[in-house]
């Protein structure tokens, strides 16, 4: 039977793949695979191209649970190890898991664990967690945990979590947090956090927070905080109606009614 199992896994994979357009040497692995912990290494090996590809899906995981599991891949329960796909299901993980987490599934990762979530995904990371966000995904981190955000994610990070984010991504960080922001990225910093931003990113800082801001980076505080300028990157200080720039290219124009 599970010899059965494996011929029909490997085919319904290698379909997949080929309407995925898969390149010919992972593609020719699967193919050689002769037993189940040879197809299940190539899946492994290429995980997230897989997820992302419709390779490997929740239900294809569901149908053949058993095969999946012995050889640590899951959907929708909590883990510790292995691999881990999660819909609309509520799973935490920990240790060396990596999950994939997209719908509104929501995730709370620690340890060393990997996450990448999309869609409306929610995750909450600690400890040495690494978390990459897209979509509208929403991530909380904090103790040393990594994000990477971009479109319209959300993050909020605190204690020495360290966020990067783009797109159209919003920041939230104090503590000690470390953000760099480029593109259209909104960061909203206080406490001791360190903001690095460029691009267009906008930075509202207050507390002990850092700034570095370059390119066309705008950045605003009630108080004077520490930051350096550089490039066409603008610093309004609203207590004392005060702007600063380190640019002589820029022009300011005053605006009559």
């Amino acid at each position: 039977m599970k010899t059965n199992n494996f011929l029909e896994l490997k085919e319904t994979i290698l379909a997949s793949a080929r309407i995925a357009e898969a390149c010919r040497e992972q593609y020719g692995r699967a193919y050689s695979s002769e037993t189940p912990e040879e197809l299940m290494e190539v899946i492994k090996d290429n995980f997230h191209w897989c997820v992302t590809n419709k390779v490997l899906t929740v239900p294809l995981i569901k149908e053949y649970r058993d095969l999946f599991t012995e050889h640590g891949i899951h959907c929708n329960e909590s883990v510790d190890s292995g691999y881990l796909l999660a819909d609309s299901a509520t799973v935490r993980a920990w240790g060396s898991a990596t999950v994939r987490a997209w719908g509104s599934a929501t995730v709370e990762a620690c340890d060393s664990a990997t996450v990448e979530a999309c869609d409306s995904a929610t995750v909450e990371a600690c400890d040495s967690a690494t978390v990459r966000a897209w979509g509208s995904a929403t991530v909380e981190a904090c103790d040393s945990a990594t994000v990477e955000a971009c479109d319209s994610a959300t993050v909020r990070a605190w204690g020495s979590a360290t966020v990067r984010a783009w797109g159209s991504a919003t920041v939230r960080a104090w503590g000690s947090a470390t953000v760099e922001a480029c593109d259209s990225a909104t960061v909203r910093a206080w406490g001791s956090a360190t903001v690095r931003a460029w691009g267009s990113a906008t930075v509202e800082a207050c507390d002990s927070a850092t700034v570095e801001a370059c390119g066309n980076a705008y950045v605003t505080s009630h108080d004077t905080i520490e930051c350096q300028l550089s490039d066409k990157a603008i610093y309004r200080i609203r207590e004392t109606n005060t702007i600063r720039f380190a640019s002589d290219e820029l022009k300011f124009e005053r605006i009559y009614d």
